[in-house]
This record gives C-alpha cells, structure tokens and sequence, in this order.
C-alpha cells in the first residue's frame, strides 16, 4: 500500500509517496507563480491544477500504485466556480490585502463577542467571508456568474475525484 500527500503552497506544489512501512518512495515538485503586489495576493486556480497533475504524473513513475492522497493547503482561498466547475478568476489568497471594510461590517453587525463565541476565532480579512463580501462589493458580475464556492484543497480534492 502506497500512500501520497499533495501539498499546495502558495508557491508550489509537491506530491510525496511512502509505503505502508513510511518508508519515502518518491517525490515531485513543480513551482507556480504567486502574483503579489501592493494591492493583490491572487494565485490562478488553473495553474495549480496544471501543477498537480504534473506532479502525480511525476510520482507514478516511481510509484505506480497509489492507494490514498491526502491534500493539504494553504490557507483560506476561496475558489469560485461557474456552472460548469470551472474557475471564474483568480483566487485571492488568504494574505490578499483586501477586505477590512467587509470583515469591519461584520463586526459591526454581529458583534466581536457573538463572532469569537460562535466560530472561536477572531475575525478577520483573511478569512473566506470577508473576501466574497469583497468580491461581491467590487466584483459583482464574478458573483454573479458563481455557482459554487470552494478553498482551494476542496477544488483540488474535487478535480482529483469528482465529488
């Protein structure tokens, strides 16, 4: 029994495969460009998928039975997807400047307390909520086209098994 973990980073994603004892197979690992500026964190759903697939086709050289994948990611980086599963856009990472006034009118809304209670987190611009409160304050018709919204290893998990 085989069994591999794909992780996605921000800049990268690698696949590693041990057998049942955890002695280490093999490996694979393929780089993607991150575009970060002052005013954007975005990181392109395709790409990363490229990526992927790169790097199983990699590990299945050397290791031609896989009988698990764990995925593991960054963050939270919601991927929006259009009627079809296909990536509208870019994907803002969870270090994406954006949405402090989103996460403020949350707070505003809700309260600190009633957040931190509920969730047992601190709420914050890097959270999931806070970037489609953005998108759909700035981005609109990319909302519009939405159908599912997912983070990034459940897109990646999605296009490995179709569920």
């Amino acid at each position: 029994m085989n069994i591999a973990g794909l992780d996605i980073g921000t800049t990268g994603c690698k696949c590693t495969v041990y057998d049942i004892q955890g002695n280490l197979i093999t490996e694979s690992y393929q780089e993607y460009i991150s575009e970060i500026s002052e005013h954007s964190h975005v990181l392109d759903p395709n790409k990363v998928w490229e990526s992927v697939k790169y790097v199983l086709k990699e590990t299945t050289k050397k290791a031609s039975k896989i009988n698990a994948i764990g995925v593991t990611t960054f963050g939270e980086a919601a991927v929006f997807l259009d009627e079809n599963n296909d990536p509208i856009g870019k994907s803002m990472l969870y270090t994406d400047p954006k949405g402090d006034e989103e996460c403020a009118a949350i707070v505003s809304e809700f309260g600190q307390d009633y957040l931190n209670n509920g969730t047992g987190l601190t709420p914050g611009k890097m959270y999931t909520i806070s970037k489609i409160l953005w998108v759909n304050n700035h981005e609109p018709e990319r909302l519009q086209k939405c159908r599912r919204i997912c983070l990034f290893q459940d897109y990646i998990v999605f296009k490995l098994s179709g569920v």
